[in-house]
């Protein structure tokens, strides 16, 4: 999927406020998780991936593949929602 500045810009400057990331990939592959480490150069999101148990474990972590990706959903501790999706 394209990486928009505006999708950069939400996971750069208000990661925070986002409750929920739910990635949509190829062959309907859905990750939900937050946003645990974010960075702008190279720009990178790894998500503490709700379906995985151990806090500890460094497996819990998904690195978002945006290249697979079809949709992203953000959705914010107000429950707003925007949606990211490959055209």
């Amino acid at each position: 999927m394209e990486l928009t500045s505006d999708l950069k810009e939400q996971f750069i400057n208000h990661s925070n406020e986002i409750k929920i990331v739910r990635v949509v990939y190829k062959k309907k592959k859905v990750v939900e998780g937050k946003p645990a480490i974010v960075t702008g150069n190279p720009f990178d999101i790894k998500l503490f991936d709700f379906e995985k148990k151990d806090e500890n474990n460094s497996e819990n972590f998904h690195s978002m593949d945006f290249d697979s990706a079809i949709e992203v959903s953000l959705i914010y501790f107000d429950d707003s929602i925007k949606v990211f999706r490959d055209h």
